[in-house]
């Protein structure tokens, strides 16, 4: 009905502007594109939950890149021109795929239930509505790569990075969980065990919010922007251009183009743990997702395990919040394997073959309460006595060394407090190497990750 009462609603008009002494023209639309929406705000008039599906040029395609930004500038604008409204709103802007740009994070998928090769999955995991058969050929139905999402709203501000495993049945997730809160249950039917256990409802993005004032960026002038693109068209190709040489190209600085620093990261509820131990001819990975900390809050997790060497090949994991899960992998004579989970968590395991008889098993200290402490436990069942160092990796801390006895224990400790949490180190004794990285989640606030900075 809102677009009957505006006539121009598929109307175009012309724009004209001076480019430097030269008018140029084009196309814009005539009427207010966002005319529902905007009247629908101002008069509050929102329902719960409204759904914004940009039409094609609104959609930031590279074809279609002219209103992208305005678009999404001025649905900010209308909601917080109306205080009453913006006080109670959350925005989730959310792509619907990454556009082939590259993602150097492999995505995490489901294991195929038939096929034990492919991984594993916690008890109670059914992975069978994960998988399709196309064109005689299986394949897992996601996760894909890596897309943006921005949610916008008084108690998601300041800039801040979120690193927990989302996908697109996240913001449904989040409409389950808001409106559970306020005891109303509409469940979604069509999202399965397994994506609800790797995938969060985005309720690690908030924080409280008490009444701090809050500054708004000044919205984008829409005549303004396209004027700034459609000039694009105009400009000179560039010229002078020359092949590098070897030398040139090593000098070239790659990462030019990367935001310096840090940024504040949210809390997210893991506790993941994810050991190895030689047995015989084989690796034993125990996988963990443990719900000391966070309770019912806990999250799930995902990890993706390569094998290097004579163990070649990948497998994927999930294991539900509460749960374990094993799995062995050969590991006669040397072996390889790394397991990578979310928010930079890794696990490396190397041996040659003659490694010592140690446990090694890393964990958080602290118990219900973290530190921000790593602890590392070591436990020896050799006859003779085993010089261990474990070595940083990252952040710069001193190497720390010790004497296991024969049949002995030990305990190194690790504090992250000058890493906000993040930690990278691998224990050495002859003939292994086990590496450990990721970040201490104590339920407070860090920053993102200081060696990348």
């Amino acid at each position: 009905s809102g677009h009957i009462a505006l006539p121009d609603y598929r109307s175009l008009t012309t724009l004209k502007y001076d480019d430097d002494g030269t008018e140029r023209e084009v196309q814009v639309p005539k009427g207010d594109t966002l005319h529902q929406f905007r009247k629908d705000v101002g008069s509050g008039q929102l329902p719960a939950v409204s759904w914004i599906v940009a039409p094609c040029n609104f959609s930031d395609h590279p074809g279609a890149a002219w209103y992208g930004a305005w678009y999404v500038s001025e649905v900010m604008n209308i909601l917080t021109e109306v205080p009453e409204v913006w006080k109670k709103t959350i925005f989730v802007l959310c792509y619907d795929e990454n556009d082939g740009y590259f993602d150097h994070v492999p995505p995490f998928t489901a294991p195929h239930p038939l096929r034990p090769e492919t991984g594993k999955c916690s008890e109670g995991i059914d992975t069978a509505v994960d998988w399709a058969n196309a064109h005689g050929r299986d394949h897992s139905i996601g996760l894909g790569y890596r897309c943006p999402l921005v949610v916008a709203s008084p108690w998601s501000r300041g800039g801040c990075v979120n690193s927990q495993v989302f996908d697109h049945t996240s913001v449904l997730q989040l409409i389950e969980t808001w409106l559970e809160g306020k005891g109303k249950q509409v469940p979604e039917t069509n999202i399965s065990v397994w994506r609800r256990t790797v995938c969060g409802d985005l309720s690690s993005t908030f924080r409280p919010y008490n009444g701090e004032k809050i500054a708004l960026p000044k919205p984008l002038d829409r005549d303004t922007t396209i004027e700034g693109i459609h000039t694009a068209k105009f400009k000179r190709a560039p010229v002078g251009g020359k092949a590098l040489s070897e030398e040139e190209i090593e000098r070239v600085d790659v990462g030019a183009l990367q935001e310096p620093g840090t940024r504040p990261s949210c809390p997210l509820p893991y506790e993941l743990v994810v050991d190895g131990l030689r047995n015989g001819n084989e690796l034993v990975l125990l996988m963990e997702a443990r719900q000391n900390v966070f309770g019912k809050e806990s999250q799930g997790a995902p990890f993706n395990a390569y094998g290097y060497g004579e163990s070649m090949g990948s497998r994927a994991y999930a294991v539900e919040a509460g749960k374990s899960i094993r799995d062995t992998w050969p590991a006669e004579g040397a072996y390889h394997v790394r397991v990578d989970g979310p928010n930079g968590f890794m696990r490396e395991f190397r041996g040659n073959g003659d490694d010592p008889k140690v446990a090694v098993n890393v964990g958080y200290a602290g118990g219900k309460s973290p530190n921000g402490k790593v602890e590392i436990r070591l436990s020896s069942t050799a006859a003779e006595a085993l010089a261990v160092e474990v070595r940083d990796e990252s952040y710069a801390t001193r190497a720390q060394r010790k004497t296991l006895a024969p049949s002995g224990s030990a305990m190194v400790t690790i504090d992250t407090k000058a890493s906000h949490g993040w930690y990278d180190f691998t224990v050495v004794i002859s003939g292994l190497a086990y590496r450990y990285a990721g970040r201490v989640e104590t339920g407070r606030w860090s920053v993102t990750d200081p060696a990348m900075a």
